[in-house]
């Protein structure tokens, strides 16, 4: 089974032996104010859901794809989620990503 958003940053963040404390230090918000160590925690522990800026920041400083990090979530990437995508649309990527999985092809993955 795959790791949970909260395991997969806890696990990245352990293997760049960072406390949680030094990388929250690092993730500041657009108005520069940083990220608390307990928010971190609530984040690893899987009960909080971050906003999108501080998924962006997360993939950014822990060296994960962004994409894989709201896949994680459940939860579309902004930019897709502007597109608007209608039924048909969501259907065939669907059907692609089906196939491509099947098929164990590999995709160049996006930050």
């Amino acid at each position: 089974m795959d790791a949970s958003f909260g395991e997969l940053i806890k696990h990245a963040r352990q293997a760049k032996r960072l406390s949680r404390k030094e990388l929250a230090s690092r993730l500041l918000w657009s108005e520069g104010r940083a990220l608390s160590a307990q928010y971190l925690a609530n984040l690893e522990g899987d009960y909080r859901q971050p906003a999108d800026e501080l998924i962006y920041l997360l993939a950014r400083e822990l060296n994960i794809p962004s994409d894989l990090l709201f896949h994680r979530l459940h939860r579309l990437p902004p930019d897709i989620r502007l597109l608007q995508p209608g039924a048909t649309t969501i259907l065939a990527a669907y059907t692609l990503m089906r196939e491509t999985l099947k098929n164990g092809e590999t995709l160049h993955a996006t930050q």
